[in-house]
């Protein structure tokens, strides 16, 4: 998130915090004229910008939904009763 989009949220960035680049890069397309042709043409315009941010962990004063804990993840050895199921029904290959 950027300096100023948290500050329109309300919150604002800790001090001492440091931000982080990143790069958004695009194109876009144009059409042109040409002169002496009439005829249009399609341009395409590469762009790229570029922003600081902050992650919301360095930001305070925001909505709670920006904080929402993610969910647990299961344990990957744990074994999903669905599949078991169906892997009993379909039987070993012949």
């Amino acid at each position: 998130m950027t300096f100023r989009q948290a500050l329109e949220l309300g919150g604002h960035v800790r001090k001492g915090e440091k931000d982080s680049p990143v790069v958004y890069a695009n194109s876009i397309v144009k059409t042109e004229v040409d002169e002496k042709t009439g005829g249009e043409a399609d341009v395409t315009i590469p762009f790229m910008k570029g922003y600081t941010v902050f992650n919301v962990e360095q930001i305070e004063g925001l909505p709670g939904h920006y904080y929402a804990l993610r969910e647990s993840t299961r344990n990957p050895d744990e074994r999903i009763a669905r599949a078991e199921a169906f892997f009993a029904a379909v039987g070993p290959a012949s």
